[in-house]
Protein backbone atom coordinates (compact mmCIF):
# COMPACT_ATOMS: atom_id res chain seq x y z
CA UNK A 1 0.00 0.00 0.00
CA UNK A 2 1.49 3.31 -1.32
CA UNK A 3 1.40 6.73 1.36
CA UNK A 4 -1.12 8.18 -1.15
CA UNK A 5 -3.62 5.28 -0.46
CA UNK A 6 -3.05 3.48 -4.08
CA UNK A 7 -2.16 -0.47 -4.28
CA UNK A 8 1.23 -1.32 -5.14
CA UNK A 9 1.31 -3.64 -7.75
CA UNK A 10 4.63 -5.99 -7.48
CA UNK A 11 6.05 -7.78 -11.51
CA UNK A 12 7.32 -10.80 -11.09
CA UNK A 13 10.44 -11.00 -13.29
CA UNK A 14 10.19 -11.56 -16.68
CA UNK A 15 6.63 -10.11 -16.98
CA UNK A 16 5.18 -7.18 -18.53
CA UNK A 17 2.09 -5.18 -17.54
CA UNK A 18 -0.32 -4.14 -20.16
CA UNK A 19 0.21 -0.94 -21.10
CA UNK A 20 -2.71 1.14 -23.09
CA UNK A 21 -0.66 1.83 -26.76
CA UNK A 22 0.63 -2.19 -26.83
CA UNK A 23 -1.59 -3.08 -29.68
CA UNK A 24 -3.08 -6.83 -29.37
CA UNK A 25 -1.93 -9.45 -32.12
CA UNK A 26 -4.65 -10.31 -34.44
CA UNK A 27 -4.91 -14.21 -35.14
CA UNK A 28 -6.82 -16.16 -37.20
CA UNK A 29 -10.36 -17.46 -35.29
CA UNK A 30 -13.72 -18.82 -35.90
CA UNK A 31 -16.04 -16.61 -35.20
CA UNK A 32 -20.38 -18.05 -35.54
CA UNK A 33 -22.33 -15.91 -37.55
CA UNK A 34 -25.32 -15.62 -34.90
CA UNK A 35 -27.15 -14.17 -37.96
CA UNK A 36 -27.65 -17.21 -39.77
CA UNK A 37 -30.00 -20.19 -38.85
CA UNK A 38 -28.26 -23.18 -37.93
CA UNK A 39 -28.27 -26.15 -39.76
CA UNK A 40 -27.59 -29.99 -38.17
CA UNK A 41 -24.77 -31.84 -39.91
CA UNK A 42 -23.49 -35.55 -39.30
CA UNK A 43 -19.99 -36.20 -38.68
CA UNK A 44 -17.76 -39.15 -37.66
CA UNK A 45 -14.66 -39.37 -35.78
CA UNK A 46 -12.38 -41.86 -34.86
CA UNK A 47 -10.90 -42.75 -31.50
CA UNK A 48 -7.65 -44.61 -31.68
CA UNK A 49 -4.72 -46.28 -29.97
CA UNK A 50 -1.16 -46.63 -31.54
CA UNK A 51 1.24 -48.64 -29.72
CA UNK A 52 4.65 -50.78 -30.26
CA UNK A 53 6.50 -52.81 -27.76
CA UNK A 54 9.74 -51.57 -26.18
CA UNK A 55 11.16 -54.95 -26.11
CA UNK A 56 11.84 -57.15 -22.85
CA UNK A 57 12.18 -53.95 -20.13
CA UNK A 58 13.04 -54.64 -16.17
CA UNK A 59 10.58 -55.70 -13.57
CA UNK A 60 8.43 -52.13 -13.13
CA UNK A 61 9.26 -50.42 -15.87
CA UNK A 62 7.23 -49.31 -19.33
CA UNK A 63 6.23 -52.10 -22.00
CA UNK A 64 5.08 -50.34 -24.39
CA UNK A 65 4.96 -46.65 -25.97
CA UNK A 66 1.32 -45.66 -26.86
CA UNK A 67 -0.59 -42.81 -28.58
CA UNK A 68 -4.33 -42.11 -28.50
CA UNK A 69 -5.93 -39.62 -30.89
CA UNK A 70 -8.57 -38.43 -32.41
CA UNK A 71 -9.16 -37.99 -36.22
CA UNK A 72 -11.76 -36.83 -38.78
CA UNK A 73 -13.17 -39.23 -40.93
CA UNK A 74 -12.89 -38.96 -45.01
CA UNK A 75 -16.67 -39.31 -45.27
CA UNK A 76 -17.58 -36.15 -43.72
CA UNK A 77 -18.84 -33.06 -45.52
CA UNK A 78 -15.66 -31.10 -44.13
CA UNK A 79 -13.50 -31.54 -41.39
CA UNK A 80 -14.70 -32.18 -38.01
CA UNK A 81 -11.12 -31.12 -36.75
CA UNK A 82 -12.27 -27.11 -37.45
CA UNK A 83 -15.25 -27.41 -34.78
CA UNK A 84 -12.99 -28.84 -32.11
CA UNK A 85 -11.80 -26.62 -29.64
CA UNK A 86 -10.38 -29.06 -27.63
CA UNK A 87 -10.38 -32.72 -26.14
CA UNK A 88 -9.72 -33.54 -22.67
CA UNK A 89 -7.44 -37.13 -22.02
CA UNK A 90 -7.99 -38.57 -18.41
CA UNK A 91 -5.40 -41.39 -17.98
CA UNK A 92 -4.97 -43.78 -15.09
CA UNK A 93 -4.15 -42.45 -11.44
CA UNK A 94 -0.83 -43.73 -11.70
CA UNK A 95 -0.02 -40.90 -14.27
CA UNK A 96 -0.30 -38.42 -11.75
CA UNK A 97 -0.33 -35.34 -11.41
CA UNK A 98 -0.21 -35.33 -15.28
CA UNK A 99 -2.99 -37.99 -16.06
CA UNK A 100 -5.15 -35.15 -16.92
CA UNK A 101 -4.57 -33.40 -20.15
CA UNK A 102 -5.79 -30.90 -22.27
CA UNK A 103 -5.46 -30.78 -26.04
CA UNK A 104 -6.42 -27.20 -27.44
CA UNK A 105 -5.29 -27.69 -30.94
CA UNK A 106 -5.23 -30.22 -33.70
CA UNK A 107 -3.83 -32.99 -33.66
CA UNK A 108 -5.65 -33.95 -31.03
CA UNK A 109 -3.22 -36.82 -29.41
CA UNK A 110 -1.31 -37.76 -26.55
CA UNK A 111 1.86 -40.01 -26.35
CA UNK A 112 2.79 -42.03 -23.32
CA UNK A 113 4.87 -44.93 -22.16
CA UNK A 114 3.60 -47.57 -19.64
CA UNK A 115 3.40 -51.47 -18.49
CA UNK A 116 -0.45 -51.40 -17.70
CA UNK A 117 -3.89 -51.35 -19.58
CA UNK A 118 -6.59 -48.72 -18.51
CA UNK A 119 -10.15 -47.52 -19.47
CA UNK A 120 -9.47 -43.92 -20.98
CA UNK A 121 -11.75 -41.22 -19.99
CA UNK A 122 -12.10 -38.52 -23.46
CA UNK A 123 -14.26 -35.36 -23.37
CA UNK A 124 -14.28 -33.66 -26.62
CA UNK A 125 -15.55 -30.03 -26.63
CA UNK A 126 -16.34 -27.96 -29.74
CA UNK A 127 -16.11 -23.97 -31.14
CA UNK A 128 -19.52 -23.53 -30.87
CA UNK A 129 -20.45 -24.76 -27.39
CA UNK A 130 -23.77 -23.17 -26.75
CA UNK A 131 -25.11 -24.74 -29.46
CA UNK A 132 -23.43 -28.60 -28.86
CA UNK A 133 -22.61 -30.01 -26.22
CA UNK A 134 -19.57 -31.61 -25.39
CA UNK A 135 -18.85 -35.75 -26.26
CA UNK A 136 -18.11 -37.97 -23.27
CA UNK A 137 -16.99 -41.22 -23.97
CA UNK A 138 -14.41 -44.25 -22.63
CA UNK A 139 -11.55 -45.53 -24.72
CA UNK A 140 -9.65 -48.66 -23.90
CA UNK A 141 -6.15 -47.97 -23.88
CA UNK A 142 -5.31 -51.83 -24.97
CA UNK A 143 -2.21 -52.85 -25.62
CA UNK A 144 -0.52 -55.76 -23.90
CA UNK A 145 -1.26 -57.82 -26.83
CA UNK A 146 0.74 -56.10 -29.03
CA UNK A 147 4.48 -57.68 -29.97
CA UNK A 148 5.25 -55.20 -32.50
CA UNK A 149 8.67 -53.05 -31.94
CA UNK A 150 7.13 -50.55 -34.59
CA UNK A 151 4.25 -48.69 -33.80
CA UNK A 152 0.68 -49.98 -35.10
CA UNK A 153 -2.88 -49.45 -34.81
CA UNK A 154 -4.25 -51.59 -32.05
CA UNK A 155 -7.80 -50.18 -32.07
CA UNK A 156 -10.04 -47.23 -33.79
CA UNK A 157 -13.64 -46.85 -33.06
CA UNK A 158 -15.71 -44.77 -35.46
CA UNK A 159 -18.30 -42.03 -33.01
CA UNK A 160 -21.06 -40.26 -35.20
CA UNK A 161 -22.41 -37.16 -33.74
CA UNK A 162 -24.85 -34.59 -34.93
CA UNK A 163 -23.49 -30.83 -34.76
CA UNK A 164 -25.82 -27.64 -34.76
CA UNK A 165 -23.16 -24.99 -36.84
CA UNK A 166 -23.87 -21.56 -38.26
CA UNK A 167 -22.13 -19.98 -41.06
CA UNK A 168 -18.56 -19.22 -39.50
CA UNK A 169 -16.08 -16.81 -41.06
CA UNK A 170 -12.42 -16.41 -40.38
CA UNK A 171 -11.50 -13.03 -38.91
CA UNK A 172 -8.19 -11.96 -40.36
CA UNK A 173 -5.17 -8.91 -40.76
CA UNK A 174 -5.39 -7.12 -43.83
CA UNK A 175 -2.60 -8.39 -45.75
CA UNK A 176 -4.19 -11.61 -45.77
CA UNK A 177 -7.68 -10.50 -46.62
CA UNK A 178 -5.95 -9.03 -49.62
CA UNK A 179 -4.79 -12.57 -50.58
CA UNK A 180 -1.02 -11.78 -49.94
CA UNK A 181 1.35 -13.80 -47.78
CA UNK A 182 5.29 -12.53 -47.05
CA UNK A 183 7.09 -15.73 -47.29
CA UNK A 184 10.54 -14.69 -45.03
CA UNK A 185 13.50 -16.50 -46.23
CA UNK A 186 12.12 -17.05 -49.57
CA UNK A 187 13.79 -15.72 -53.11
CA UNK A 188 11.04 -13.40 -54.46
CA UNK A 189 9.64 -11.57 -51.63
CA UNK A 190 5.91 -11.08 -50.51
CA UNK A 191 5.48 -13.35 -54.24
CA UNK A 192 3.52 -11.32 -55.70
CA UNK A 193 4.97 -10.97 -58.95
CA UNK A 194 1.73 -11.47 -60.80
CA UNK A 195 -0.13 -14.09 -59.78
CA UNK A 196 -3.53 -14.53 -60.16
CA UNK A 197 -6.47 -14.06 -57.76
CA UNK A 198 -6.54 -18.05 -57.65
CA UNK A 199 -2.78 -18.75 -57.28
CA UNK A 200 -3.12 -15.81 -54.20
CA UNK A 201 -5.73 -17.48 -52.16
CA UNK A 202 -3.86 -21.07 -52.46
CA UNK A 203 -1.24 -19.85 -50.95
CA UNK A 204 -2.83 -18.41 -48.07
CA UNK A 205 -4.80 -21.31 -47.69
CA UNK A 206 -1.26 -23.04 -47.40
CA UNK A 207 0.05 -20.45 -45.41
CA UNK A 208 -2.55 -20.00 -42.66
CA UNK A 209 -3.17 -23.84 -42.29
CA UNK A 210 -1.84 -25.81 -39.91
CA UNK A 211 0.04 -28.93 -40.49
CA UNK A 212 -0.51 -31.98 -39.33
CA UNK A 213 2.22 -33.13 -36.52
CA UNK A 214 4.00 -36.41 -36.83
CA UNK A 215 2.48 -38.61 -34.18
CA UNK A 216 5.80 -40.56 -33.84
CA UNK A 217 9.31 -38.65 -33.39
CA UNK A 218 12.41 -38.78 -35.54
CA UNK A 219 13.70 -42.15 -34.44
CA UNK A 220 14.86 -44.68 -37.50
CA UNK A 221 12.69 -47.21 -36.15
CA UNK A 222 10.06 -45.30 -36.33
CA UNK A 223 9.83 -44.20 -39.98
CA UNK A 224 7.22 -46.60 -41.13
CA UNK A 225 4.73 -45.61 -38.57
CA UNK A 226 5.60 -41.99 -39.43
CA UNK A 227 3.96 -43.22 -42.95
CA UNK A 228 1.18 -44.66 -41.96
CA UNK A 229 -0.37 -41.61 -39.08
CA UNK A 230 0.46 -39.12 -42.56
CA UNK A 231 -1.73 -41.59 -44.41
CA UNK A 232 -4.62 -42.26 -41.49
CA UNK A 233 -4.79 -38.82 -40.78
CA UNK A 234 -4.78 -37.10 -44.30
CA UNK A 235 -7.44 -34.76 -44.56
Amino acid sequence: MREDGGVEVKVEPGLELPSRKSKRKKVPRLVPDTGRPLTQRNFRFYVGTMCKSLGSPACGQSTHKWTVYVRNCESNPENIVRHIAHVKFMLHESYAPNNVVIVRKAPFKITREGWGEFPMKITIGFVDRENNRNVELVHPVNFLHVKSIIPIISLETPIDVMLSLSEVHTVIDEEVRRGEVKIEGTEGGEGRGGEGEEAKMTRTHVMTSEPIQEFVKSQQEELVAQEILQKILAI
